[in-house]
């Protein structure tokens, strides 16, 4: 990270706003967030013209009333989501952090969105429908695009995974981790060696969870610690991908890259994918599925991360997915027949226990629904 930054010090600064953004300014921020933010502004810049704002704009509160009248623009457009008023939020924040306290309108209308139209804020994928569109992902070649595509859907899912965490994750970062469950591979995630860090952590290690997905994997990284007899050959083609060097990137995929492929995936399927990572549906369909409660030692608090289980509940709009399926359920039934038939398949070939985990420092403990927790090593 020093090294990047270094070679970036000579970098003319780009003036926004009247600020100066540095290169040591910019790495502040992640780029996804950068391009999200950017998006996000030039929409709003170039909607506050169209809806003929410009001229009322003169100081702080001008623009605030502005922005929020934007917003509720962007409420009443059915292709718009509260991800982008977030966005908008951040982006001019991080731009013009001396606005920080004054934008009470622009505040006021993204917090409403929630609670107006909540079926439009972190919808999430079902993971029935997921699972159709891994599905098709996988019918491609191994050393496809679309395949890894796939691969990073089911993990990112399984392990609440940023876009971050699966850019930055190297053949090294993923570890077996050997109990009476069986082998599972763990990742470890905000390398502080590297100069990395999580949005609220560093050096976390999460284990996936879903048997296939280790297996899937597995398959997709020769080089790993082999996985139980008889199990991976039922899940996904081995053999085609050379092992890979420890430092190599375990996806080359771009996000934009993968947003495309998985944007096509769905599409297929019959349903957008609203949330741009997979990390709040895996969340979601967790909760829903009764398979981790919010808060505790084995709980989706803890898998992700988050700093509070108030938090988590944002995350996981359980009534929303419910009210989702139940539009796919009926307007295209053989799609959730599709991920049935997948997810019964995969967890039959891969011995079908979902098995959860609780971290603390670099030791892992596993605990099946229903038994009590038992200790066992994590070996990197």
């Amino acid at each position: 990270m020093r090294d990047h930054l270094r070679s970036r010090s000579n970098d003319p600064p780009c003036i926004v706003g009247g600020v100066p953004i540095t290169p040591l300014l910019t790495e502040a921020v992640q780029v996804n967030s950068q391009i999200a933010y950017a998006k996000a502004i030039f929409r709003a810049l170039r909607d506050i013209q169209g809806l003929g704002l410009g001229p009322t704009i003169h100081d702080a509160a001008s623009f605030d009333v502005a922005l929020a009248v934007v917003v509720s623009h962007w409420h009443s457009d059915e292709s718009s989501y509260r991800q982008m008023a977030e966005d908008l939020q951040a982006g001019v924040l991080w731009i013009r952090s001396d606005l920080k306290g004054k934008l009470h309108f622009l505040h006021r209308s993204v917090q409403a969105w929630d609670r107006v139209d909540p079926g439009r804020c972190r919808v999430g994928v079902p993971e029935r429908c997921a699972a159709a569109a891994i599905a098709r992902g996988l019918q491609h070649p191994q050393e496809s695009p679309r395949y890894q595509a796939a691969v990073i859907a089911a993990v990112s899912m399984d392990g609440y995974l940023r876009t971050q965490d699966w850019i930055r994750l190297r053949v090294a970062d993923v570890f077996p981790v050997v109990g009476e469950e069986g082998l599972r591979y763990g990742l470890h995630l905000g390398v502080s060696s590297r100069g990395e860090a999580r949005k609220t952590s560093r050096d976390d290690r999460i284990v996936l969870d879903e048997i296939w997905v280790n297996d899937l994997l597995a398959s997709y990284v020769p080089g790993l610690a082999p996985v139980e007899e008889g199990r991976s050959g039922d899940v996904a083609a081995g053999g085609v991908l050379a092992p890979r060097p420890a430092q190599e990137k375990v996806f080359s995929l771009t996000y934009a890259e993968f947003l495309a492929h998985w944007k096509q995936m769905t599409r297929e399927c019959h349903f957008e994918s609203v949330c741009h990572e997979l990390r709040h549906p895996g969340a979601a369909n967790d909760a829903w599925m009764a398979r981790r409660p919010l808060a505790g030692p084995v709980s989706i608090q803890r898998r992700g991360c988050w700093a509070s289980e108030k938090s988590v509940r944002r995350y996981t709009n359980v009534a929303a997915l419910a009210e989702r399926q139940a539009q796919m359920q009926s307007a295209h039934p053989n799609i959730l027949a599709e991920g049935d038939r997948f997810l019964s398949r995969m967890r039959q070939a891969s011995g079908g226990r979902k098995v959860l985990y609780v971290e603390k420092e670099r030791r892992v403990s596993f605990a099946e629904e229903g038994a009590s927790a038992r200790r066992v090593s994590a070996r990197e």
